[in-house]
């Protein structure tokens, strides 16, 4: 996802560059459209790695049966997927807005700033990725096992 969306980007640059100097972040890239990827392509895992960790937490307590995908969770993990996603997204967009104004600043030619967007690609690819995908991962496990113990009786609602 992040290879179309840094092709995107680059096709848009000059285009995005503001003759004062700035960028015009809302022309680099489609951000919806990319929410919209992310949230589709997490929604499906995180409800199935939900299902897995509460049947788990019921089992746990002498639960076998248990029906943990409400409509209410299901809405919740797509909001939290939804928030996740455009949380990446625009942080995604702010750090291209910063280095390539940087590189403007600087005097970049467009090479440059090409050179400057692959950098941000990059760190995102190496660490931004990841680091979402392991506390979102830990989040949708935890709320699972908590669901599941309310639903048991073992816990106490949080709400």
């Amino acid at each position: 996802m992040n290879e179309k969306q840094k092709k995107e980007v680059l096709r848009n640059l000059a285009s995005a560059i503001k003759r004062a100097k700035a960028v015009d972040a809302d022309n680099l890239m489609d951000r919806d459209k990319y929410v919209k990827i992310i949230v589709d392509a997490s929604v499906p895992i995180q409800t199935a790695l939900f299902l897995q960790e509460g049947l788990e937490a019921a089992k746990l307590v002498g639960v076998e049966e248990i029906d943990l995908l409400t409509p209410a969770v299901k809405e919740a993990i797509n909001k939290s997927m939804t928030k996740m996603a455009e949380s990446y997204t625009d942080t995604t967009v702010d750090l291209l807005k910063d280095k390539i104004e940087q590189g403007i600043e600087e005097g970049s030619s467009l090479d440059e700033l090409s050179s400057l967007i692959d950098d941000v690609y990059e760190f995102s690819d190496m660490t931004r990725a990841d680091a979402v995908a392991r506390t979102e991962t830990t989040r949708i496990s935890n709320d699972a096992k908590v669901s599941a113990w309310e639903q048991t009786g073992i816990v106490g609602s949080k709400t």
